[in-house]
C-alpha cells in the first residue's frame, strides 16, 4: 500500500511543509536577540559625549523645529573636539523635523552612532550611520531634536577601533533672521553681565550639566562591601548631587520628622520652638538657627555619597543634619534606634534630617536602598567636624540658588537690553 497514490501528491505535500517550515524559521528570527557588531565592542577611556558643556553658550534655550521655517540652511557646528572639527552642516527643516548632514576632512572615522560609546559599543550594526568619503570631505546625516542644545554621539576611530564620545551643537543664531519665527537673545550681553557680576559662565554650565549627569545616573549598592574613608570635603565635591538642579525638588526642609510620637521638629515657625526633639542628639554651644557643618561617610560599595558641606540646624542646643544623597534610592534612615523618612520629592536625591549623635567621632547609622531587585539595610558610618560649622551660605545648593537668582535677573536685564538694540538697527 502506498502512503501517497502518485508523484504529484506527494510533490504538494512537500510544498506545503517548505511553506510552514519557512514561517516557522521567519518567526524564529524574530524573536531571535539582537546582538552587538562584532569588532566594535572597544570605548575610548575618555567620554567627551558627556560634556555637553564645552559646547554650550550660557542662556541658550533649545529651538525646536517648530520655530524655524522650512527650508535648508548651511550653519557652521560647534564640536568638543579638536579631532572632529566638523567644516559645517547642512541643516534640513520640513514639516517640524529637523536632520543634519555634518561634513568634516578627516578619513579616521568609519562609523557615526547617535548616543554614547558605550552604547554604540552594544548596539548591532545597522544602527550604525556610516561615514561617506565623497572625495572632497567626509559626511554623515543625523536627526536633529533641536538646536541650541548639545548632540551626543560616538564616532568609531578606523586606526585605533574604538569608538570615541562627541559634543556637537548647531547655533540657532547661526541662521538667517528671516529664518527663525521667535527672536534670540543677545548671549554676549548674557555672559558679559554674569562676568561682571562675578560670576564664570562656564562654570554654572559645568555643574548643571553635573547635576544632569548625577540625577540620571542609578546607585546600586552592594551590602557588606567597606571602602575606605571619603576625604573631608567643605566646597561640596563629596557628592555629584550638589548642583542647582536639585534646588527646590531636593533642598532641606524646614522641619524635623522622625517616626513614633516622640518624633524631632525643628521649624523656623514660633509655634513649634518648644517641640520635643531626640536627646540623643549632640549638645552645640550655638544660638538656635541654620548652619553649614562637613562631614565624611564610609560603608557600603562606595558608589553612594552625601553632600559636604550639609545643612545644620541648632535646636534648643542641639544639632541636626539633612543629608542630601547622591542616589534616589534610600527610602528610610535608622539612627539610634528610630526611623527617619525621605524627605524629597518623588524622582529627586534622597534627603534625611537626622540628629547628629557626636562631634569628631564617627557613629554609625542605616540607610535602606530599594535600587535592587529587594529593599536593603546598609550602616554607614558618618563623622561631622565641629570646627567646620559655618554659615548657611556654604551649602552648594543655597549657594546655587543665589547664583540662579542673580542669573534670572541678569538674563531679563540682558534680553530687555537685547531687545532695544534689536529694535535700533531695525526700526
Amino acid at each position: 500500500m502506498y502512503l501517497f497514490r502518485n508523484v504529484k501528491q506527494f510533490s504538494a505535500i512537500l510544498s506545503i511543509f517548505a511553506i510552514f517550515l519557512s514561517a516557522g524559521m521567519e518567526v524564529f528570527a524574530s524573536a531571535s536577540p539582537v546582538f552587538a557588531a562584532d569588532g566594535y565592542e572597544a570605548t575610548a577611556d575618555w567620554d567627551e559625549s558627556s560634556d555637553s558643556a564645552s559646547v554650550l553658550t550660557y542662556g541658550m534655550t533649545p529651538i525646536s523645529a517648530a520655530y524655524i521655517q522650512d527650508g535648508e540652511y548651511t550653519v557652521p557646528v560647534v564640536s568638543s573636539s579638536s579631532y572632529f572639527r566638523i567644516k559645517s552642516a547642512l541643516l534640513r527643516v520640513a514639516d517640524g523635523t529637523m536632520e543634519a548632514e555634518f561634513h568634516f576632512d578627516s578619513l579616521s572615522y568609519s562609523y557615526i552612532y547617535p548616543g554614547s560609546p558605550a552604547e554604540a559599543a552594544s548596539a548591532a550594526m545597522d544602527a550604525y550611520i556610516p561615514c561617506e568619503d565623497t572625495g572632497t570631505d567626509t559626511t554623515f546625516t543625523l536627526s536633529i531634536d533641536a538646536l541650541n542644545a548639545p548632540i551626543p554621539c560616538a564616532a568609531f576611530s578606523k586606526k585605533n577601533e574604538k569608538w570615541y564620545g562627541r559634543m556637537l551643537l548647531i547655533d540657532a543664531s547661526s541662521l538667517p533672521q528671516d529664518a527663525l519665527r521667535i527672536p534670540l537673545p543677545d548671549y554676549k550681553i548674557i555672559e558679559d553681565a554674569l562676568e561682571s557680576a562675578g560670576y564664570e559662565p562656564q562654570t554654572l554650565l559645568q555643574n548643571a550639566a553635573a547635576a544632569a549627569s548625577a540625577n540620571t545616573a542609578v546607585d546600586a549598592e552592594t551590602p557588606g562591601s567597606q571602602t575606605n574613608d571619603t576625604s573631608r570635603s567643605t566646597s561640596g565635591s563629596a557628592s555629584a548631587a550638589d548642583s542647582d538642579s536639585t534646588v527646590g525638588s531636593a533642598s532641606a526642609p524646614d522641619s524635623l520628622s522622625a517616626s513614633g510620637s516622640d518624633s524631632a521638629v525643628v521649624s523656623d515657625s514660633a509655634s513649634n520652638t518648644d517641640a520635643a526633639y531626640d536627646p540623643a542628639a549632640a549638645s552645640i554651644n550655638l544660638d538656635d538657627g541654620k548652619y553649614s557643618i562637613a562631614a565624611d561617610m564610609s560603608g557600603g560599595s562606595g558608589r553612594a555619597s552625601i553632600s559636604s558641606p550639609m545643612l545644620l540646624t541648632v535646636h534648643n542646643g542641639k544639632a541636626y543634619a539633612t543629608l542630601l544623597w547622591s542616589s534616589r534610592y534610600y527610602d528610610y534612615m535608622i539612627v539610634n534606634g528610630r526611623t527617619y523618612y525621605n524627605e524629597s520629592e518623588e524622582g529627586a536625591p534622597s534627603s534625611f534630617t537626622i540628629p547628629i549623635l557626636s562631634m569628631d567621632e564617627p557613629f554609625d547609622v542605616i540607610a535602606d536602598t530599594t535600587a535592587m531587585d529587594k529593599p536593603v539595610e546598609i550602616t554607614y558610618t558618618l563623622t561631622f567636624y565641629r570646627d567646620s560649622v559655618g554659615s548657611k551660605g556654604m551649602i552648594p545648593q543655597e549657594a546655587a540658588k543665589r547664583v540662579l537668582a542673580v542669573a534670572a535677573v541678569i538674563i531679563i536685564i540682558g534680553g530687555i537690553l537685547n531687545h532695544f538694540v534689536q529694535k535700533k538697527r531695525n526700526p
